[in-house]
């Protein structure tokens, strides 16, 4: 069954090829890296997660919050420590507490210059843009030699990768994505690549 693209909402039925599907916390602008990858949290109480969480990060939160809040702040320190470097970390707002698990996230099938190269910043503000302060919802298709999971995105009822590409910020990366949907929209933005948003690459 080929993947199922839209622009207008996610996939209404699992693609080929998806091992999971991912909805993350509000994304922090700080934790986009540059146009094509991004950093973000999934709640633990999600069915995908809630499993996985292993015995030593739900001991660490447990005397996490019996600690009193006016006490012991190195104790709290040294379990806090403790859950980052098992890819944890609590995350407060107004109304709770959440456990969240960290990812790393490399946007499938395209590619956009690199922080300090030409554009590089360009290309980061328009993801920032498109999903800074918003939860998206990742389609997961493995990962990358950088322990990244690699995936298509969607946000309020945007493709973002295919956005991105509208935009003229981002390349689609045809050596290992062969989308027709990808090569035609880079087709038809070429034209803005023209006019100086991006260089084209052939």
């Amino acid at each position: 069954m080929p993947p199922v693209v839209t622009t207008e909402h996610h996939p209404a039925s699992l693609p080929d090829g998806v091992q999971f599907v991912l909805k993350t916390l509000p994304i922090y602008a700080k934790c986009i890296g540059d146009g094509d990858g991004f950093t973000a949290y999934v709640d633990t109480a999600d069915p995908t997660e809630s499993t996985n969480v292993p015995q030593e990060v739900r001991e660490a939160v447990n005397a996490m919050l019996q600690t009193p809040k006016h006490r012991n702040s190195q104790q709290k320190n040294v379990l806090q420590s403790k859950l980052n470097k098992a890819g944890y970390r609590i995350i407060y707002t107004s109304k709770y507490e959440i456990l969240a698990r960290q990812y790393r996230f490399r946007l499938r099938g395209i590619d956009a210059p690199e922080m300090g190269m030409q554009y590089g910043k360009e290309s980061q503000n328009a993801l920032v843009n498109l999903i800074a302060g918003k939860s998206v919802m990742v389609y997961v298709y493995g990962q990358d030699q950088y322990d990244r999971c690699v995936g298509d995105i969607y946000c309020d009822g945007v493709f973002i990768q295919e956005q991105m590409l509208k935009e003229g910020h981002a390349w689609h990366y045809k050596i290992y994505d062969k989308r027709k949907e990808f090569a035609k929209v880079r087709n038809d933005s070429a034209f803005k690549c023209l006019f100086g948003i991006m260089p084209l690459v052939i």
